[in-house]
């Protein structure tokens, strides 16, 4: 079933678009750091900012390239991509915490994003309109 006007509700045709919204957001903030904000910041403790903004980047060109194609089996790939990503994302700051460096909450809003990505994929795996 494609992802198209016809085959999804009005909400996931706001949500769905939405989520490669905030990849490619993200990817190119953490790619750029204006004003070299995140350069070295204690919350990243294993990989760069930039590796991380550079894996968003990919994400967000697999969500709006499925979109633009209408593919759902596409985007429900780009979206588990993206649920591991973001899973990466709140362990690495899980981590952060634990050794001193990062705020004890920091891995909740990527945890929470993983967990609502995960919940858009069933969704789209079970053929939801």
């Amino acid at each position: 079933m494609p992802l198209d006007r016809d085959h999804v509700t009005m909400s996931a045709r706001l949500r769905l678009p939405a989520w490669a919204a905030f990849a490619a957001v993200v990817g190119v903030v953490y790619v750029t750091d204006p004003g070299h904000r995140l350069a070295g910041l204690p919350s990243f403790p294993f990989f760069p900012a930039a590796m991380w903004g550079a894996g968003f980047c990919v994400i967000a060109g697999t969500l709006a390239t499925a979109l633009a194609m209408h593919l759902r089996g596409g985007y429900t790939a780009g979206l588990a991509l993206l649920l591991v990503w973001l899973g990466l994302w709140s362990g690495t700051l899980v981590v952060g915490a634990v050794t001193g460096d990062a705020t004890f909450t920091a891995w909740a809003f990527p945890g929470l994003l993983a967990y609502l990505a995960w919940t858009e994929m069933v969704a789209l795996i079970g053929r939801e309109q």
